[in-house]
């Protein structure tokens, strides 16, 4: 299944229209048609975000990507690669950080937008290198 249906589904399943959801994440009800029908993909990924965030579902159930442990890979579930396992410790401490209630709303956005920001980066295997820093992330105006 692709991005646009799993999004159109996930609208009608959380009982939003179009013009709603589109209301809530900022965008226009024709850009919002335009990434169900498959036309288009949003070009950030704070559309993204902002779009699993209206509908109160994990951003996994929009991108289609797996929320599972890191490194599942069918033989031993990534258990014995140390990069695995240091990449679900990670993990964990940042869900006990975000879930703790000690990182405020807008920082949390704006660490998802930067670590969606290095994953999509690193998939186009783009030779830049990019500074990583929260402040370029945050709605300061």
């Amino acid at each position: 299944m692709e991005f646009g249906d799993r999004l159109r589904e996930t609208r009608k399943r959380r009982g939003f229209s179009q013009a709603k959801l589109a209301g809530l994440v900022g965008i226009t009800t024709r850009s919002l048609q335009y990434y169900e029908s498959g036309q288009r993909r949003p070009q950030s990924t704070e559309v993204v975000l902002s779009l699993a965030q209206a509908l109160e579902v994990p951003l996994s159930e929009l991108t289609g990507e797996a929320p599972a442990e890191v490194g599942a890979d069918g033989q031993d579930g990534g258990r014995t690669n140390p990069q695995h396992h240091q990449l679900n410790s990670l993990l964990a401490g940042i869900a006990e950080m975000m879930n703790g209630g000690t990182v405020s709303a807008e920082d949390q956005r704006a660490f998802m937008c930067a670590v969606n920001d290095i994953y999509f980066n690193a998939q186009r295997r783009h030779g830049a290198v990019k500074e990583y820093r929260i402040e370029n992330y945050l709605n300061n105006g």
